[in-house]
Parts: structure tokens; sequence; C-alpha cells
């Protein structure tokens, strides 16, 4: 008896300890794991990210990055890491919700190893055609891809390729994946004429500006913060075509609430910030604050959707 009520007295000691860490979080550096190599989307947010967290929370926010497969190596990582807020991913489309569909035996569970803080931004896919060539617009493309085989590029097992499936799907259209290493190597075969048309990152309105492209319309469901003069599909008369890659901060399952609270305060603040704001959308970036739960809703949904269009391959 005695030891059971011994053991019931160092839980609850702990439990005290732990909620009195959570708060007074943060007490030392915190970590943001980047899942990708240095000098990309998600690594440019998180060294935005961890500059205003620092100075919001008064306590270093360093990247770290743990590159490999979709992003798998630095998700599992921060899954496997101790619960206590400093060791967070700041992960997106890949290692959240494609992951488990095409990595086999991949070593976490998105939706139960990881809980969500907040989204960071939505990423718009931009459908782009050669300027001047056979599309003068959407409606165009639209009504010669329900007639004939349009070959479409983009990275493969990503925002690109699902927007290609979720377009045939949504339009019943005669459209084949073309996978590409490298959004640059589909953009020169759009241009060059090699195939007709790909799903391209934001940055490739740099070419559509200059007259080299022409865009026809973007993934999301509402016009892209940053290139609004897009319109999307849905506008232009598809509905339900409609798909976006995301960024967003998690923290291993387990966290205290009093900590994931803290971070998603924080966050509201950094991404409400002018300059922040400024630099997520030069690069093509939405932002997009949600509370822990509409995070974790919005991964949940994604990852269905996603498993749904990837169903669809080959077929």
């Amino acid at each position: 008896m005695r030891g059971i009520i011994k053991s019931i007295a160092i839980a609850m000691t702990l439990m005290a300890c732990a909620w009195a860490n959570a708060e007074t979080y943060p007490q030392r550096t915190v970590t943001l794991v980047v899942p990708y190599s240095p000098g990309g989307g998600v690594d440019a947010t998180a060294r935005i990210l961890a500059k205003y967290l620092g100075d919001d929370l008064k306590q270093s926010f360093i990247v770290e990055n743990r590159p490999g497969p979709g992003g798998s190596i630095g998700a599992a990582y921060v899954a496997r890491s101790r619960p206590d807020g400093y060791t967070l991913l700041v992960g997106g489309t890949g290692p959240l919700s494609l992951a488990p569909h095409v990595i086999p035996g991949l070593p976490y569970n998105p939706q139960k190893d990881l809980r969500s803080i907040s989204l960071l931004v939505t990423i718009p896919q931009i459908l782009v055609v050669k300027a001047g060539g056979r599309f003068a617009d959407f409606k165009s493309f639209e009504e010669y891809a329900r007639s004939h085989d349009v070959p479409v590029g983009g990275t493969t097992s990503s925002g690109q390729e699902l927007s290609v499936l979720m377009l045939r799907k949504a339009g019943d259209l005669k459209l084949t994946f073309i996978p590409y290493k490298g959004t640059n190597n589909a953009i020169t075969d759009v241009m060059g004429g090699t195939i007709d048309a790909a799903f391209v990152d934001p940055v490739a309105m740099g070419l559509v500006r200059s007259g080299k492209l022409k865009a026809l319309a973007v993934s999301t469901p509402q016009r892209s913060q940053a290139n609004a003069e897009v319109p999307t599909m849905i506008e232009q008369g598809l509905p339900g075509a409609s798909f976006q890659s995301f960024y967003a901060l998690s923290a291993p399952a387990g966290t205290p609430d009093a900590v994931i609270q803290t971070l998603n305060r924080a966050l509201k603040k950094a991404l409400s910030q002018d300059e922040v704001r400024k630099s997520m959308l030069e690069q093509g970036l939405d932002p997009a604050y949600t509370s822990p739960a509409e995070a974790d809703d919005f991964i949940a949904r994604h990852t269905r959707n996603s498993g749904e269009l990837l169903g669809k391959l080959g077929q």
C-alpha cells in the first residue's frame, strides 16, 4: 500500500513539475527542425519565424536542417523527440500529408505522433502554358483537354502532381502527368513546346510577368494573396477544382497544451507583422495563421484528399 501511495506521489510531483515548466516556457533554446536542405521555401520560412518567435518569447530559436526523402527524416526525428516544446517541426505537404501514402514503412504517423501548433502558409500551384501558344485562357485549355491527351508537367510526389490529378478528376479531362525532378525543368519544356502545360511554384510568376509564360489558373480555392491577378479554376467554371500545398509548425505528441498555446499566440503575432507578411508574399506564399485544432483538421482533410487523388494514379 505504501508503495502505491509513494508511486502516486512521485507521479503527481512529476506532473506538477511538467505543468510549472510549461507555464514558464521557453526557458532555453528552441530548435526548429526543417526536413529539407537549406535554401528552399520551408527553410526560408523557418528562418523568418525563428527571429520573430525569439524576439517575442525572449529566447533563442534556431533552425536545424535534417533532409531526407519527402521530409520524412526530419519529421521522424521530431516525432521521437521529448514532448517539451524544445524540438519543433517546420514541415508541410510532404512529411505531413503525402508521406503516409508514398513512403513504405514510414517510421511515424503524422496525425498520431505529432500535434499541430498552426498552419504557417498555404501555397498555390499555378497552371502555366507557353505564351502565345494554343491556349488563350483556361476555358480553351479545358475544352481541348476534354477530347485530346494533354501532357502536364510537375515535380513528382508533390502538390504539383496532386494538382494534375485533382484537375483531371474535377474536369474529367485527358491529362497525363509528366514527372520532373525540378520545377525549372518542367518550365523549360513548356517554353520549348515539349509539353503543353505544367503546374509550377509561384516563383514562376516572374516568367509570367515577363511574357515568357502564361498563367491560366491557380490551384487554390480562393485567389492567392501573392498573385491575385491569376484566377482560380473554380471561378472559371470548374466546381471542386482546388488543391493547395502548405507549411505548418508541429510538436511531438504529448507536448503540454500550455506550450502549444504559447507558441500559437506567438505565431499569431509573427504572422501579422508587416515585414513577415511582405517576405512571405514575395516568395508567393500566403500567410495562414490557424488555431491548433483548425490546423489538425486541415491536415487530416488534406491527407484524406491526397490519398484519394493518389489512388487515381494510372487510371
